[in-house]
This record gives C-alpha cells, structure tokens and sequence, in this order.
C-alpha cells in the first residue's frame, strides 16, 4: 500500500503531465470560453465542427473506414457519399439548418453516411433506437419534429401504420424488395442536379446543434438531449486526452509500430451513444477501420477479427 506521502506525490506528478498536456503549445491545448454565460475550459486546437471531423479522414483518403458484408467504402468515398447526400437533402428535399432528419436501421454504411450528411448542413440527426415499436418510433417521430427519416424495411413496417399521422419524408435503406420510397443507394449513386451546392457557404459553428440522442425512458417516456457540435467532438477528444495521460503514466500500454492498422469491431446499435460516438465518431480522430455485422454473433465476430485484423473489441461486463 502507498504511502500518504507516496500519493501525495502521484497526484503532484499526475498535475504536472497535465498541466504540460494542456499548455498553449500542445496539440490538446486548452484555453477558457464563455457558452450560455457560463465559462467553461475548450480544446482549442481541435476540429470545430463534425464538418472538420469529418475532413481528418482526408488525411488518408484511400484508407479503408466503413466496412459491412460485401460493402467496403475508403475514408475518400465515404466523405464524397456523404457530401453528394447532404446536397441532394438541401436541394431536393429541402431541409435546412436546424431541421430533424432521423435515423432507424440496423448498424450499416448507410445509417453513417446519413448522419454524416446530415451534420454537414446543419440539420439535427436523431438516432433512433431500432429496438421500438412502432408507437414507439411514432412517440419519436413526433416528439423530435423529424422532418425526414431514413429507415429499413423492418423500421418502414413497424412506422406504416402511423404515417398519416406524420408529417415527413422517408428514405428507404436496403429495403430488400419493392418500396414506395427513395431507395438511398439508388437515390445517392444517381446523377442530379444539386450537385453545384456549397457546402462550405451554409456557416455552421461549434455551438450549432447537431444530434438529439434518446434517453431509456425508464421511468417514462424517453428524452431527446440536445447536443452541440462542440459537445460531441469535446468529448471524443476529452477520451483521447486520457488515453494519452494514461500512456505517459503506464507507457506499456503504449504499442510501438504496430503490425496492423488501426480496425475496431462495432458491437454496440449506432442509436446508443457508445455506438455513435465511442466507436462511430472516434474513428475520424483514431484514424481507424469501423467494421460492421449484421447481428451479433460469436462465429461471425471471430471471422471479422481475424478477416480484418481487428486492433480494438469493447466488451461490456454484465
């Protein structure tokens, strides 16, 4: 057991890295901002919005990113799906700054691209859990305002009987047979007219809303939390700045010229937090391949880790 002395001299050491970790000259350094009248301490050098979140992934653009089944798209093509859907939601669909375009499918490249599109025009992603009802899923529809939703076929099945209650548009993902709506592969490999919008003139800032995540409901029905722009690439980066603390206090954990890129196995639905930003939005920072699956499964799971040499597997202790 340490001593008192012996803490006391953890701790002051702890500070010190700290303080060095945050100091002006640093890649994470941080400096003090008033937001909503409150003063509140922000990486100052980090992307501001999930615009420049996303362009890191340009640092190597033929870099394999989204991986689901046969589907295999690099850090370049994702950005350039995303940027083409983005447009094509401003000018065919109209939705703006500050509009609700929800999400509601299995994990897949298709749920990334659309948040991605999404963010990119200011507009507010709802991820959705995939596990509702459909009175559920119309609750969520309506509470968040949702002007637009991307769905599955198995979401589009359980949401029909409420539509007419709804005022939005859907988007079809994988819908597997013949559908009333948009098809999104089809609607996104298309050739239109929109292609001419600037993405970079629509002005969004740090302090733009950007996602409304659900809440359990536990004890009710569930919440919509706002987040900003600044929120979300904060906190990815708040856990790169432990992860670094810790590698400078415990330097084995620290892998030097690794063998494989860096590659982490989604097991958690992208609706959840753990999904969509500890894994999903993490990647831009880490640099890494996001490999996806159909369902959980433990044969499957081995395959993909040995497949695609995956570096990092989250596991949640019940």
């Amino acid at each position: 057991m340490l001593s008192r002395e012996e803490v006391k001299q953890d701790l002051e050491q702890l500070k010190q890295i700290v303080i060095r970790h945050k100091r002006a000259d640093a890649p994470l350094a941080t400096s003090t901002k008033v937001i909503g009248g409150i003063e509140q301490a922000i990486f100052t050098k980090i992307p501001e919005t999930l615009h420049d979140l996303y362009r890191l992934g340009l640092e190597t653009p033929d870099s394999d990113f989204l991986v689901y089944q046969q589907e295999r798209f690099s850090f370049g093509e994702t950005f350039e799906l995303a940027c083409k859907l983005a447009r094509l939601l401003t000018g065919r669909y109209g939705i703006v700054k500050g509009d609700r375009v929800a999400i509601c499918s299995r994990n897949n490249p298709q749920w990334c691209i659309a948040y991605m599109a999404t963010t990119l025009i200011g507009a507010i992603a709802v991820p959705m859990n995939s596990w509702w009802t459909g009175p559920e899923l119309e609750y969520g529809l309506e509470d968040s305002g949702t002007r637009l939703l991307f769905a599955d076929q198995d979401r589009i099945s359980r949401i029909a009987p409420y539509l007419d209650l709804l005022d939005l548009d859907i988007i079809a993902i994988n819908p597997g047979k013949k559908t009333d709506f948009p098809e999104f592969n089809q609607l996104i490999n298309e050739e239109n007219e929109h292609q001419g919008i600037d993405l970079n003139k629509l002005n969004i800032v740090a302090d733009d809303d950007a996602t409304i995540m659900y809440t359990s409901g536990s004890t009710g029905h569930p919440k919509g939390v706002l987040s900003t722009h600044r929120n979300i690439t904060h906190a990815l980066y708040s856990w790169l700045f432990a992860k670094e603390i810790n590698e400078i206090l415990r330097p084995e954990l620290l892998e030097e010229d690794p063998e494989f890129e860096h590659a982490i196995l989604a097991n958690v639905p992208l609706f959840h937090v753990t999904g969509s930003h500890a894994q999903f939005l993490a990647s831009f920072v880490n640099q890494r391949k996001f490999v996806m699956m159909y369902k959980w499964d433990v044969e499957v799971a081995l395959k993909l880790i040995e497949q695609e040499r995956i570096t990092v597997f989250m596991v949640f202790q019940p």
